[in-house]
């Protein structure tokens, strides 16, 4: 959620809950608000699961020359395929101040292409296309 100009609230929000906090204040204030489907959240958070292993995958490209496919997480510790990956991984400050969160994203869903994406209504539903 975000504000809109102002700090105004948004004059839409999308819940599947009718026991939802941000329904019952949308309705409190008088806004309006979307009924979603189970499917289309769960589309929703896949879809921003994959777009959060994306960015991690190409930070660590462009800052250290690996990618998540060239890290292992087995009987709970991290490692690279490589010495040199390894190296890194227990060596820099960043990396060791990140693991708990580079092991939650290696373990998330990925996407071909999630570059373009289009949220559609059509015959009173939303579906989500990319």
């Amino acid at each position: 959620m975000h504000r809109g100009e102002g700090g105004a609230i948004p004059s839409w929000i999308l819940t599947n809950d009718f026991n939802d906090p941000w329904r019952e204040l949308a309705e409190n204030h008088g806004l309006g608000y979307i009924q979603m489907s189970e499917k289309f959240l769960e589309s929703l958070k896949s879809l921003s699961a994959a777009h959060s292993r994306k960015i991690t995958e190409e930070w660590l490209q462009k800052q250290y020359g690996f990618g998540l496919d060239d890290l292992i997480f087995k009987n709970g510790a991290l490692s690279g395929r490589t010495d040199e990956i390894t190296k890194a991984l227990d060596n820099d400050q960043w990396l060791i101040s990140q693991r708990d969160e580079i092991i939650r994203v290696m373990n998330l869903p990925r996407e071909n292409d999630i570059t373009n994406i289009s949220i559609v209504f059509e015959d009173g539903e939303f579906s989500i296309l990319y």
